[in-house]
């Protein structure tokens, strides 16, 4: 459950982690920034898309600069 303030909470689907392994920085009283997704009662919130979106900017920037980034082989 996310206090959104204006007398608003938003619920995060588990679904948003992966292996249901919570992130350090979502405890209790942290500020977080969310994506609303849903407005279904509850507003749906999305953190995942959140940090999605932070790496993809980092993975623009890297190419812009022509910086280098690592990555873990996954499969070969």
């Amino acid at each position: 459950m996310v206090d959104l303030g204006m007398k608003f909470e938003g619920i995060m689907p588990k679904k948003e982690f992966e292996d249901g392994k919570i992130p350090s920085e979502l405890k209790i009283g942290a500020n977080v920034k969310v994506k609303v997704i849903n407005m279904q009662n509850l507003p749906i919130l999305s953190y995942k898309a959140i940090v999605e979106k932070a790496k993809i900017y980092e993975l623009q920037n890297a190419f812009n600069n022509g910086s280098h980034v690592t990555g873990i082989i996954l499969r070969c």
